[in-house]
């Protein structure tokens, strides 16, 4: 089977946080053992749309894989019109949260591409990958039998593959840190606070039960909570640790704190394994999973900073986002976080559709509180 070169790419954009694509390094696993990878950070690289053109020019890719927000759609429109001008042979494919949320009309936006992604992609990119190594067309049957693909039939309607949810991530392996070199990313890590330095984001859970109205993330990842093993964890930190020099871990978890023995278990490994770092959770845990007990095992093991979803300071507008929480358990869970002497971050939403300016000026009011 011919190997493939494959390019993984994380478009530019501007931004106040800068942090290795980690799921563009899990996507490399799946694919690396048969075909060659690069993975390119536009933001960390500035791969503006000019020093695209330039980079597509220089290279001979046969793939190339973009991952998608909904505020990089213009820049990515240009990126594939350069790659249709410079190597109109390549296969383009786009995955990510855009297309995952609204994989319908994908190819409305993006006429040019190949095919997308809705979902987690490590298990339809491998298959996809194998057939392109193949085969030079893919009939629909093939096409109709990949994880998650979102494709075109002859008929150029769009279909979208059921999405699988594995079970086992530890069958993932690590990312390709590798090829994502995380030590040699500037201080810029997700949170924009740090005590150590270099950082290294690692998740742990994938998959969210909850259904606050202002988040999509159970379209990537499903509404289940599938957990890694803590030993496979410790694993990975370990070698980030004393392969790539991390002093510390940004856990980058929707729902870290869900299982509390899970939880438990990892301060106490983290602890026995003697690694001097320190680690966070910058993107946030549900106030009501903490405990004062669950609070002291993390600190003792190295958390110094926790990040909470507040979201409002309107009963009114947290029930509209049916957030689960009021305010009265934010506040006690807050004083909690200070009493076990950890470092509090907040996010709040302005501007959510049902919310007055009251409801704006309570919201102030409560983050000042």
């Amino acid at each position: 089977m011919p190997r493939l070169k494959v390019l993984l790419l994380r478009p530019y954009s501007k931004s106040d946080e800068l942090i290795p694509p980690f799921g563009l390094g899990y996507l490399a696993t799946a694919i690396r053992a048969k075909h060659e990878v690069e993975v390119v950070d536009g933001i960390k690289e500035e791969i503006t749309t000019e020093r695209f053109r330039d980079f597509i020019e220089k290279n001979n890719f046969d793939v190339i894989g973009i991952q998608l927000f909904t505020f990089n759609v213009n820049t990515v429109k240009n990126y594939v019109e350069i790659i249709k001008q410079a190597k109109r042979e390549a296969k383009i494919i786009l995955g990510g949260p855009h297309p995952s949320c609204d994989p319908e009309n994908i190819f409305h936006y993006f006429p040019e591409i190949s095919w997308a992604f809705k979902g987690e992609a490590e298990v339809g990119l491998a298959r996809l990958m194998y057939l392109l190594g193949q085969k030079k067309e893919l009939s629909e049957s093939d096409l109709a039998d990949i994880p998650g693909l979102i494709w075109r039939n002859q008929d150029n309607q769009t279909k979208v593959n059921q999405q699988i949810f594995v079970e086992n991530l530890d069958s993932f392996g690590f990312p390709s840190w590798d090829l994502l070199r995380p030590d040699t990313y500037p201080l810029a890590p997700h949170g924009a606070f740090f005590k150590n330095y270099p950082v290294a984001p690692v998740i742990i859970t994938r998959g969210c039960p909850f259904y606050c109205t202002y988040c999509a993330g159970s379209l990537v990842s499903g509404r289940k909570i599938r957990k890694r093993s803590i030993d496979s964890v410790i694993e990975e930190i370990k070698e980030l640790y004393h392969q790539y020099g991390i002093r510390e871990i940004h856990i980058e978890d929707d729902n870290f704190t869900m299982d509390r023995n899970m939880v438990l278990e990892f301060c106490q490994k983290l602890k026995e394994n003697n690694l001097n770092i320190t680690w966070t959770c910058p993107n946030g845990v549900r106030l009501d999973t903490l405990d004062k007990e669950l609070l002291l095992a993390m600190k003792q093991s190295g958390l110094y900073s926790v990040s909470v979803g507040i979201e409002s300071g309107s009963e009114k507008v947290l029930k509209d986002m049916r957030k689960g929480l009021t305010k009265e358990k934010i506040k006690e869970k807050v004083a909690l976080l200070k009493e076990a002497g950890l470092d509090v971050s907040g996010f709040f939403i302005l501007g959510y559709p049902t919310e007055t300016r009251k409801d704006i000026l309570e919201t102030i009011a409560f983050s000042k509180e």
